[in-house]
């Protein structure tokens, strides 16, 4: 069975573009979500791999879903991802990974193997 890694952004374009990656499509299952809420309600019902997830969104961000899903005790594995390098330390300071926007397709890769370790 393949790893179900889910991505959750509101820009439509970063979700298509994952979503069209050939290679991820060979190696994982992909799911995607455009808020947070839809993205709670999937790693609770999925069994969800890992989580990669923008910080900045409309209504609540990645760092809310993570402190949600630390208080809840939902421990998948979680990589922030941002255009501003400041939101690294947060995403540290949650356990998570941290991928800075532009993602270039190695670090995507490395980043989510090391979170399925």
């Amino acid at each position: 069975m393949k790893p179900k890694i889910l991505f959750v952004d509101d820009d439509e374009n970063n979700l298509k573009a994952f979503k069209k990656d050939l290679k991820l499509n060979e190696d994982y299952e992909i799911l995607i979500s455009n808020n947070t809420n839809d993205a709670y309600q999937l790693i609770k019902d999925e069994n969800i791999s890992v989580v990669i997830c923008d910080t900045v969104m409309p209504n609540t961000g990645g760092l809310e879903l993570k402190a949600r899903l630390n208080k809840d005790n939902i421990s998948t594995p979680f990589i922030g991802m941002s255009g501003i390098s400041e939101y690294r330390k947060q995403w540290k300071d949650l356990g998570c990974y941290f991928l800075e926007k532009p993602i270039f397709n190695s670090d995507l890769y490395n980043n989510i193997e090391e979170a399925l370790k």
